[in-house]
């Protein structure tokens, strides 16, 4: 019998950076064999994953001690919602 262990969501820290490029990195790889080229390739770098992690909160979901996902929250809707 397999044993399915819950996943634990938690606010990402800086440690959690290589996890979230790799996870972002594999995403973006899928993608492009699916659908071509595109901008769903690109992944930032090490630094612009720490810059944006200042502005946002990032969080990782985990599953047996794996990074198994990422979102991050942002304090204020994109530019393109007509909040009016």
């Amino acid at each position: 019998m397999t044993t399915v262990l819950e996943p634990v969501i938690r606010e990402a820290g800086r440690g959690d950076v290589s996890a979230i490029q790799s996870l972002r990195q594999r995403a973006a790889d899928t993608l492009v064999q699916l659908h071509g080229e595109g901008h769903w390739g690109w992944v930032p770098d090490r630094s612009g994953l720490l810059r944006e992690m200042k502005r946002r909160t990032f969080y990782v979901i985990v599953a047996d001690e794996v990074v198994v996902g990422s979102f991050k929250l942002s304090p204020q809707a994109p530019g393109f919602f007509d909040l009016a």
